[in-house]
């Protein structure tokens, strides 16, 4: 019995092991999906500076950093959070986080444009949705436009008479129609 021997070719050398960025242990990847819960955890903090961050757009967030953009005209939200206020929201960002968390302030005008608008911004486009459609309910109202045809009457203007901002979604492309 003869024997022989196949030769294959030589597998290429393996490439250099890289790990995978992991948070830490104690990380824990949900919250870091809410910032909108971050931002309350602040505010329960101080309510001033839980404001101000409302303000920004979270850029990048890559624990330790926190990578936020702030409009052109929000300079006083944007130096309260990065001035007087640093110290306080880092230390209620990295409680709620359970890990350290520095805020890097992002000033690249490109950045802020591809970032997700902020909580504010959210609030202010639920709030103006909420006031339209009230608007058109209003408008389309059968006792509403008979009342105005009996008084001969017409409507100046409608201010919906809310308090506070309705509730913020969980994210902003998830608002549904039912914010009534």
């Amino acid at each position: 019995m003869k024997t022989s021997f196949v030769s294959l070719p030589t597998p290429p050398p393996p490439l250099p092991h890289t790990p995978p960025t992991l948070p830490p242990p104690s990380w824990d990847t949900k919250k870091s999906l809410d910032w909108s819960k971050a931002i309350s955890a602040v505010t329960q903090v101080s309510s001033r500076y839980g404001t101000a961050l409302s303000h920004a757009r979270l850029v990048e967030f890559c624990p330790p950093k926190a990578c936020l953009a702030f409009p052109p005209q929000a300079n006083f939200h944007k130096s309260s959070v990065f001035g007087s206020g640093r110290s306080t929201v880092e230390k209620a960002l990295s409680e709620f986080f359970g890990s350290p968390i520095q805020l890097v302030e992002d000033n690249r005008e490109h950045a802020y444009n591809l970032a997700k608008p902020s909580l504010a911004e959210q609030q202010a486009t639920l709030r103006e949705s909420h006031a339209r459609k009230m608007e058109a309910k209003v408008h389309a109202n059968p006792h509403i436009q008979s009342a105005l045809s009996i008084l001969e009457g017409h409507i100046d203007s409608i201010r919906t008479l809310e308090v506070s901002a309705p509730t913020p979604v969980a994210s902003f492309e998830d608002a549904g129609e039912n914010n009534d």
